[in-house]
């Protein structure tokens, strides 16, 4: 056994960067190697006090594991660090604590204690009052996580899923089955992590729309330097898995000279409504789909909201709450994380960065507006970091993204990539030329206004009316001066849709295979 390793600020640093369970320590916990090889944690870097090798953000490790040197080259410095269990000698580089027979654990170890307040989302389905009226627990200080027991691990914050969050979890208070999606912060710095998390859970509490994700609880604990917000859990998986699936049985149709699978028009115009609308309550702090709301007047007093990241990984379904209910699920908008006020420079709400036009969000569905024409040019450093023209998100760029979306869903084609199968790739880029020129980088070409299709037209021989038809080419107008405002097209999309005569008949079901069908009870 080595003696405790003196290891250099610049040797820690690194490791830091390279393990999540390092990585997730508060600014003011440091950590040692200690001679057996174990990761220890202290706060006071004098003293050592508070010494323990319990994580004082993640907690403890299931019993009989360990985090510790797993291997170690002296000649040149390196160390390997792992997960360790001592009874069974098995080695992870995954967090112990997230695998099924942990949680598993957890839960049974759970049944017993106190719980939280019934949640918002509960309160939704068993209440009859407008969504805007509902009251919502305030945003807390302290630390609520130990309240509630995981269900499922959706990304352990380890970078593999997305950059903007320290980890997203199924969750349940204890005590109750009514489960939450917990998004937590990236924490690198306080100032920088917990602030950036608060402005995303100050935003989803603020913000209330039956097309939205719907804020259950949220703390920002700064004195641990840790923060959660917790939003309805949506069971039947995202756009993206609803595309995936109609593709896929495409792509076997078309190699089999079978009929192709076509998504249900009723279930088209049920997203593209109720999407629009909400992105005109972003725009204007107002639902207008009620077919007696006439006007597109915004609320007085609103700040206008851009999401900035609006593509169908984030477009979410959730089962209704009355069994048997022959309704389409509802669709809501997820991940606010890059969500942000939409004020001018001289505002205190303003976003230098966003008002100044740097890019953010999945380049793949910036509207053409934001893009550069015919694509950025190699070397030229603003191209590269801002967009085009001066440009920057707008409300009307994220209703170009909607209708990109339900374009995709439309078609169910995804076009070949590359190295692809022969009839067709797997993402949902219909609305993307493909491939790009020779000798330039996808990459590029998608960053171009020249990737995007000019008119997004599903055609006539798909089946569709030509009142969604035009609907979508509506909202993927390629000028934004002419592109409608959303609180506009949702007045147009409520005479559409009565004259494809979608509006009171009993939707034409989707197939069971569509949905993805999540329960992390069983």
């Amino acid at each position: 056994m080595a003696p405790n390793r003196r290891l250099s600020d610049k040797h820690k640093e690194a490791l830091r960067k390279t393990y999540p369970e390092l990585r997730a320590l508060p600014a003011t916990w440091q950590f040692f190697i200690d001679d057996k090889d174990e990761v220890n944690y202290y706060i006071d870097a004098e003293k050592r006090k508070v010494k323990t090798r319990d994580h004082p953000r993640l907690g403890k490790l299931p019993e009989h594991w360990v985090f510790m040197v797993m291997e170690e080259k002296k000649d040149i410095g390196y160390i390997r660090l792992g997960y360790f269990n001592k009874k069974t000698k098995e080695e992870l580089r995954e967090d112990p604590r997230n695998t099924p027979k942990s949680l598993q654990k957890v839960r049974k170890a759970a049944e017993t204690t106190d719980g939280l307040e019934i949640a918002a989302a509960l309160r939704r389905s068993t209440r009859r009052e407008p969504i805007e009226l509902m009251k919502r627990q305030p945003i807390g200080h302290k630390n609520i996580r130990s309240k509630y027991e995981i269900m499922h691990v959706i990304d352990d914050g380890g970078g593999g899923i997305g950059a903007m969050n320290g980890g997203v979890f199924v969750v349940r208070i204890k005590g109750h089955t009514r489960l939450s999606v917990e998004k937590r912060d990236v924490t690198y710095t306080v100032s920088d992590g917990l602030d950036l998390g608060y402005k995303e859970t100050e935003m989803l509490h603020r913000l209330k729309h039956g097309s939205l994700s719907f804020y259950t609880a949220g703390f920002i604990d700064r004195n641990l330097g840790v923060g959660s917000v917790y939003v309805e859990f949506c069971d039947r998986g995202s756009m993206d898995d609803v595309f995936d699936k109609y593709n896929k049985r495409n792509i076997w149709a078309r190699e089999n000279n079978k009929p192709l699978n076509r998504v249900a028009e009723g279930f088209l115009w049920h997203i593209l409504i109720g999407l629009v609308d909400a992105m005109a309550y972003f725009a204007n702090g107002r639902s207008y789909v009620d077919p007696n709301v006439l006007d597109t007047e915004p609320a007085d007093n609103w700040i206008p909201v851009v999401h900035r990241d609006i593509k169908p990984d984030n477009v979410l379904f959730r089962s209704r709450d009355t069994l048997g209910s022959q309704k389409y699920p509802y669709c809501v908008v997820s991940d606010f994380g890059l969500a942000t006020d939409d004020v001018d420079s001289d505002h205190p709400k303003a976003d230098r960065y966003h008002v100044e036009g740097y890019q953010c969000g999945t380049a793949t569905y910036y509207a053409p507006e934001l893009c550069w024409h015919p694509y950025p040019m190699p070397g030229k450093k603003e191209q590269a970091q801002k967009f085009a023209d001066g440009n920057r998100h707008t409300n009307k760029s994220d209703v170009w993204a909607v209708g990109a979306c339900v374009y995709n869903l439309a078609i169910a084609k995804a076009p070949r990539i590359g190295g692809q199968a022969r009839w067709g790739g797997s993402q949902a880029y219909a609305h993307l030329k493909f491939p790009p020129p020779k000798g330039l980088d996808t990459t590029a070409w998608i960053h171009g206004r020249a990737s995007r299709v000019k008119e997004l037209d599903i055609g006539g021989d798909i089946g569709y009316s030509p009142q969604l038809r035009k609907a979508i080419i509506m909202a993927t107008e390629w000028d934004p001066d002419k592109r409608p405002q959303s609180a506009e097209l949702v007045q147009m999309y409520k005479k559409m849709v009565r004259e494809a005569g979608h509006h009171v008949m009993v939707p034409e079901q989707l197939p069971e295979w569509a949905f993805r069908v999540h329960d992390y009870h069983s």
